[in-house]
């Protein structure tokens, strides 16, 4: 049977009666009551099945069929997508067959819908009515599902589309308790912070190996403490890592437990610190600094090109 041509309904001529149509009267309603019925899920029998061909994935397809394997009648949505992100279904037309699909025919014009930045159908040719509605939801919904998943996989700034909290109101964000781990406190201007307490984290090194380097790490602590090899004459160099960016100041503290136990055994200060007095070498105390707790405070604000250090004297 050969597939017969097939126009939308003429208000002029009700029975199909105008060319080329080929059916008319019961023939034409009978058919366009079949294609209603079948995509309102009202026919037994029709199995609906999509394909994805040049639509951007199995949820926008470029067809949806309604086909019926014994009598081989079927009817497929085809539709064009497009708009930001290809989520706004531009394009749809009717097309049906009575050969299981060997041949489709188009059963009139395709419907064009225009859309607003809002994804709501603004225009529409050659349809309307609830069908051009489940379009508009569908578009809106493709696009909140994918926004979702955007969200659930985001990291870093990108969630919520906030950026980091500086950006917010100091009256919109309050936080009460719990812990905000990373957070950079006036990043973009600074702010007067008053609390009842300020804990520094502390960090032992443990003792350093003959002629060894210990690196304070001025990123991850503000306490330090190590104890240099006990070989007489051993030394130990200290280096920086983590140090803040210039303009930025950062006051740490380092204990130093037997730093000098003769005359040849010291402690090695990288170059750009400065102990009291603007002096670029330190003249030990052997007395003071020979054997038990040794606490020093240090401090920069110029991205360590200078380190001012002091040795306020010894622990308990």
């Amino acid at each position: 049977m050969t597939t017969p041509a097939y126009t939308d309904l003429d208000s002029n001529a009700p029975d199909g009666a105008t060319s080329p149509t080929t059916y008319s009267g019961a023939d034409l309603s009978n058919v366009r009551s079949l294609r209603d019925k079948v995509i309102t899920g009202r026919c037994k029998g029709f199995v609906q099945t999509r394909t994805t061909g040049t639509g951007p994935d199995a949820i926008r397809p470029q067809y949806i069929t309604w086909l019926h394997a014994t009598l081989n009648v079927g009817f497929r949505m085809k539709s064009t997508w497009g708009g930001t992100g290809n989520y706004q279904q531009t394009s749809v037309e009717w097309e049906w067959t009575n050969d299981a699909g060997s041949s489709w025919t188009s059963m009139g014009t395709a419907q064009a819908n225009t859309f607003d930045a809002n994804d709501n159908i603004t225009g529409t040719t050659n349809s309307g009515g609830v069908v051009t509605l489940v379009m508009e939801l569908w578009t809106k919904c493709l696009r909140v599902v994918a926004g979702l998943a955007t969200h659930i996989a985001g990291t870093g700034t990108g969630v919520h589309g906030l950026g980091d909290m500086s950006v917010q109101n100091a009256n919109a964000v309050a936080v009460t308790g719990g812990a905000a781990n990373g957070m950079t406190l006036g990043q973009s201007t600074a702010k007067e912070v008053d609390a009842t307490r300020v804990r520094e984290t502390f960090h032992d090194y443990g003792t350093i190996a003959a002629a060894g380097t210990v690196t304070l790490e001025l990123d991850k602590y503000a306490h330090f403490a190590f104890t240099p090899d006990s070989t007489t004459s051993s030394t130990c160099t200290i280096a920086l890592s983590g140090a803040p960016a210039s303009g930025k100041a950062q006051v740490w503290t380092l204990e130093i437990f037997n730093g000098r136990r003769s005359a040849d055994g010291k402690i090695i200060y990288p170059g750009a610190f400065k102990w009291t007095g603007g002096a670029s070498v330190r003249v030990l105390d052997t007395v003071l600094e020979l054997s038990g707790r040794n606490i020093y405070v240090m401090q920069t604000r110029d991205g360590a090109t200078r380190m001012e250090i002091t040795h306020i004297g010894k622990g308990g």
